[in-house]
């Protein structure tokens, strides 16, 4: 009787987990390709700007810095996106499902 009055009052909170957790996946396919390929483009424009002379040192320093920080933002996503299902396996462990 107390595991189910458990089920009963963690069901919205679980529901609200998996949802999060499938729409942060979902987003986070698409932010991975997009922040890549910009990431890559701004790469690509740093090395020619080197091979080609035509951007200073300190210039194609702070793209190189750029480049890597958006190529970053989806590893972020990514333990965000793993502490929510952590989250949701912790719960589904307390209610015994």
């Amino acid at each position: 009787m107390i595991s189910c009055l458990i089920r009963v009052a963690t069901f919205p909170v679980e529901l609200a987990l998996h949802v999060l957790l499938w729409c942060g996946m979902y987003v986070l396919q698409y932010l991975r390709m997009l922040c890549r390929f910009i990431a890559g483009i701004i790469f690509m424009l740093v090395n020619i700007g080197f091979v080609t002379g035509f951007g200073d040192g300190e210039q194609l320093t702070k793209m190189l810095i750029v480049s890597f920080t958006i190529f970053l933002i989806p590893q972020l996503g990514e333990i965000l996106v793993k502490g929510i299902a952590n989250a949701y396996t912790v719960l589904r462990k307390l209610t015994g499902i």
